[in-house]
């Protein structure tokens, strides 16, 4: 089941409840990107190595392991020796398999 959320985008639902472990979800992190934060927050636990992060600053999409790490339970922390700070207003994307 599928239905939308108070700003529009979609929110997968099973059985009515939040996302269950093993699935796939897409997240929005815009709201924190404010031109100085270089860690970020999911809103699910995810399973190692599952994260997927694309921006519309470049780079676009992020290397695993050298542009990102998972850094600890739900926070992914650039690497800002390989890659700058995403600017205010610029849209930061992650994808990720919730533990």
């Amino acid at each position: 089941m599928s239905s939308l959320n108070n700003n529009g985008s979609c929110l997968n639902m099973v059985n009515d409840g939040p996302l269950a472990s093993g699935r796939t979800h897409t997240e929005d992190l815009t709201s924190q990107v404010d031109g100085s934060t270089h860690i970020f927050t999911t809103t699910y636990s995810y399973v190692a190595l599952s994260v997927s992060l694309s921006g519309t600053q470049f780079p676009f999409i992020y290397r695993k392991v050298i542009d990102f790490s998972e850094s600890a339970d739900k926070e992914i922390t650039l690497d800002l020796t390989q890659i700058g700070i995403p600017q205010s207003d610029q849209t930061l994307e992650v994808q990720y398999i919730i533990s």
